[in-house]
């Protein structure tokens, strides 16, 4: 495991994840909201944010990619050697992305969450929707794959768990 892509829901855990493969691993970790936000919540232009992901994940190298960012995800996905796909319960990943506003990261340089901003409602909506109609559409991008690709699908805590714990 060289190349990394980590997708999944919303609150699935993907950056925690990252984080820890990154730390057990010894590979860089490259976070997908650095490259497409800049301060104040500014989304990067797309063809931007396909030029740096280019730079960063095209390449020769070792990484380990956080994120979904649909529009440029085969970007990622085509150049690692593996996918670890969350796939955890609505429940879970609401549940973590309440707790997570809470506690306010910043989730890229000059971007912390917010409890209250016009996008929540949609974002929630979003995360209640995943399965049915974003998760297929991830499942879809997985099966396109020419199949070079290790593909780990994780369906729970326990599984994420015991998953880093065999590494």
């Amino acid at each position: 495991m060289n190349r990394i892509a980590v997708i999944g829901c919303s609150g699935a855990g993907k950056t925690e994840l990252s984080r820890r493969l990154g730390e057990k691993l010894g590979l860089p970790v490259i976070h997908l909201d650095h490259l497409g936000w800049q301060p104040g919540w500014q989304k990067v232009p797309h063809d931007e944010l396909v030029r740096r992901q280019e730079a960063a994940f095209t390449r020769e190298g070792r990484w380990i990619a956080d994120g979904n960012w649909a529009g440029t995800m085969m970007l990622r996905l085509t150049a690692a050697d593996t996918i670890v796909f969350l796939d955890l319960p609505m429940r879970t990943c609401l549940y973590r992305v309440l707790a997570r506003r809470l506690r306010r990261p910043e989730v890229a340089p000059g971007c912390r969450e917010r409890w209250l901003d016009r996008e929540f409602p949609g974002f929630l909506r979003f995360i209640a929707m995943y399965r049915r109609v974003h998760r297929p559409r991830m499942l879809a991008r997985l099966a396109a794959l020419d199949g070079g690709q290790r593909v780990i699908t994780l369906r729970s805590p326990r599984e994420v768990e015991d998953f880093v714990s065999a590494l």
